[in-house]
């Protein structure tokens, strides 16, 4: 006999030679396993310990010092839940929003660690499933005017202003079906995406910004942007809240742009508001990427020294020169030393490839204080040469200008004891500064020498940054109320970081495509929103599921109103006329027998339903050659399923119809850009209603199942393969991007 936890055990069957002896065994195992009520049980100490906390929770939240007590709060819920999910089945646990927005954080920074932390028995977090599942059929367009609607009433009046700001990211020319959708057209559907441009909206006053559209282009102009950009404006401004600023890059079609908002076309810092003509608009260069074109257009100069002729700040009749080989012979004499003179200095600062040009942090380690002096200590101690001295003085000038244009913190130029670092006000005196700044870049512009020069393009932004941004903060500090403005919020750092968390949520890839953008937006979109109803008080927010239920209702609502289903009906009246030959038979018999496997293997597992659907697999096929199944038979290995004729026949029409869209081109770029999975189902069905609507009017007599939403699953298995097959052509007949470096290393191996 054995000993366990109190019971003798049998250590053989052997040892049992009675059945009573069995049974009263059997009856100690039942008693000494099953709960009691005693309130001993660790259950019950669990109840007792998670109503005292919800009795904590009640008074903490009804407290006068509720507000204080916040933090305590937080981690009291948390620990509710989590108890109260220990004592239940993994299938019946419920989640407050603090831990879906806590798993869903984690699950954006790094899937790996979420995994990790799922595998720990201490902690109860949603499955994946689960986390997908709510951001699955969450649209982009049609929550933006309920979220906006929803962030805007915890703002205040400062709080409200913002600033938009635009950028482009590069994308892959690829097409992608996904949710019954093709994804990656462009404004042209027949065209892939080759760029996406983003608008941002950020707050002048607070640290929250939101992407509010993300539009597909493969070529894109002035003229198509500047109505979507006026549609932006005016639906940020529906929202409630009011744009005062629009800012980007330096791109020359930006400048275009720009002008158009000009009523004289021309470029102007300050133009009439679309939505308001006595309002002012003003308009920004990111000076983020100005002092990266600054560096590069310093970098391009043709001479060895890489020489910047440029008028003498104090004195601009003298005229001056900035070498930046000056800079690189300091980095080699301090490459080796422990000690350095200029610590900000790297090889990748002084050689930066073309991918590191984009780098701003690079070119700011030549625009710093450090380096500037270091130049000026080795101008009097190592190289004795007056061009150290006027390099740095360069250096000095950009720097001070960035140190306006980045003003991030209230207490910056206190803690840096700084002027130039300290917060704008209104007529502040560092706009002298800029206005001088002003006249010294249009004095090197009209230098007669063409060398040695900023580009045309940076001289405008350059200038015109310098010169909006005096009045941008006149404005706001005399007309709406600002004791100071913070000049980064100006700038498009906001996003540049959210398009460096497209290709890091993408698997730290740079070259990523259009759905794996709308993928990224969509989980980030609904962190902000669970933050956002994490943070509102119960008694004034409305529920996050009907949150969530109403904005994927909008989007289907908006889905299903972009087509007409008259049009494509009367494209298809020769649908019946489509040849189809053996091959193709043979395919699509295949298809549809997958078709029934997709859907059995999610059913009930009716055998009935499964009788009505397939064949027989034993019956004898005469002319095998020339038979529907054929494909089906060399392959079966015992598993596949053998669709019925009536099958056959439903997805034979489903191909016709897709067929005789394929074959119209202007209806099938109609196609492409609307719900094409739902235009073609409503359209097989209409016309299999016509036809074989006594086959499928039918009601299974086992499970009470409706053969007609059957054959709604079956034509939505079938029309995954066809789209997923047609979207592999539509790629393939792209054309490749061309590669320069092959492409030159042909034209030298040419024979002449």
């Amino acid at each position: 006999m054995g000993f366990y936890e109190g019971m003798h055990i049998p250590l053989s069957l052997t040892q049992i030679n009675d059945i009573r002896q069995l049974n009263d065994l059997l009856k100690e195992i039942e008693n000494h396993s099953a709960p009691t009520n005693s309130p001993e049980t660790f259950q019950h100490h669990v109840r007792e310990a998670t109503g005292s906390i919800r009795k904590a929770i009640d008074s903490l939240s009804t407290g006068e010092e509720s507000g204080n007590q916040q933090p305590l709060l937080s981690s009291l819920q948390f620990i509710l839940c989590q108890l109260d999910n220990a004592l239940i089945a993994k299938t019946m646990r419920r989640y407050n929003i603090e831990i879906l927005v806590l798993s869903l954080k984690c699950q954006l920074i790094s899937l790996v660690c979420y995994r990790y932390l799922q595998s720990l028995d201490c902690l109860s977090l949603p499955h994946l499933s689960t986390l997908k599942r709510l951001y699955s059929n969450f649209g982009l367009d049609s929550e933006f005017t309920n979220y906006l609607k929803q962030s805007v009433t915890q703002f205040n009046k400062w709080e409200r202003n913002v600033v938009i700001q635009m950028d482009e990211i590069h994308v892959k020319s690829t097409f992608t079906y996904k949710a019954g959708k093709i994804i990656g057209s462009s404004l042209n559907p027949t065209d892939p995406a080759k760029t996406v441009f983003a608008f941002m909206i950020s707050s002048l006053s607070k640290r929250w910004s939101s992407i509010v559209r993300l539009l597909p282009c493969s070529s894109s102009s002035a003229e198509v942007l500047f109505p979507i950009i006026k549609d932006v404006i005016r639906d940020v401004e529906a929202c409630g809240l009011s744009v005062h600023v629009l800012c980007t890059d330096n791109y020359p079609m930006n400048v275009n742009i720009f002008k158009l908002f000009s009523p004289s076309r021309l470029l102007e810092h300050i133009v009439p508001h679309p939505m308001d003509s006595n309002r002012p608009l003003f308009l920004l260069f990111d000076f983020v990427h100005i002092i990266k074109s600054i560096r590069n257009n310093w970098l391009n100069q043709i001479d060895y020294n890489k020489t910047f002729t440029y008028p003498d700040f104090e004195n601009i009749q003298v005229a001056s020169t900035a070498v930046f080989e000056e800079i690189r012979k300091l980095y080699k004499s301090d490459q080796h030393s422990v000690a350095k003179l200029a610590p900000r200095l790297t090889s990748k600062a002084c050689w930066p490839s073309t991918l590191e040009r984009q780098n701003v942090s690079l070119a700011l380690r030549i625009f710093d204080e450090s380096t500037a002096a270091a130049l000026n200590v080795s101008y009097q101690s190592r190289y004795h040469t007056s061009t150290n001295s006027q390099t740095a003085d360069f250096i000095t000038i950009i720097c001070n200008v960035w140190k306006i244009f980045n003003i991030n913190t209230p207490n910056k130029g206190i803690l840096h004891k700084d002027e130039f670092s300290v917060p704008l006000t209104y007529n502040d005196t560092r706009f002298m500064f800029l206005q001088r700044v002003v006249d010294w870049a249009e004095c090197w512009r009209v230098m007669p020498d063409k060398r040695g020069k900023l580009s045309p393009q940076t001289f405008t932004s350059f200038r015109h940054s310098c010169i909006a941004l005096p009045c941008i903060v006149n404005h706001l500090a005399g007309n709406c109320g600002y004791s100071y403005v913070l000049s980064s919020f100006l700038q498009n750092d906001p996003l540049e970081h959210h398009l460096g968390l497209y290709r890091m949520m993408s698997g730290a890839q740079y070259h990523i495509g259009y759905c794996q953008v709308l993928e990224t937006e969509r989980r980030i979109k609904l962190s902000s929103i669970l933050k956002l109803f994490s943070k509102k008080p119960v008694e004034d927010s409305i529920s996050l599921k009907n949150f969530l239920e109403s904005c994927s209702s909008s989007c289907d609502q908006d889905s299903h109103a972009s087509f007409s289903l008259e049009m494509y009906l009367s494209a298809i009246q020769g649908y019946s006329g489509i040849e189809l030959n053996k091959q193709i038979l043979q395919s699509l018999s295949f298809i549809a027998g997958y078709s029934v496997h997709a859907y059995y293997k999610h059913s009930t597992k009716c055998q009935s339903c499964l009788l009505f659907l397939t064949e027989n697999k034993e019956m004898e096929i005469e002319e095998p050659s020339d038979s529907e199944y054929r494909l089906i038979q060399i392959i079966d290995r015992g598993s596949l399923k053998w669709p019925s004729s009536d099958v056959i026949d439903a997805i034979i029409t489903l191909w016709k119809v897709f067929s005789s869209i394929e074959s119209q081109p202007s209806i099938f770029n109609n196609f492409i850009t609307g719900p094409s999975r739902s235009i073609l189902i409503q359209l097989t069905t209409s016309l299999i209603e016509d036809e074989q609507a006594e086959v499928w009017r039918v009601m299974c007599d086992e499970c009470g199942t409706l053969m007609w939403d059957v054959l709604a699953k079956l034509s939505t298995a079938t029309l995954n393969c066809l789209m997923s097959n047609k979207i592999k052509n539509m790629n393939s007949q792209l054309p490749l991007e061309p590669c320069v470096e092959n492409t030159r290393k042909l034209k030298k191996l040419k024979p002449n």
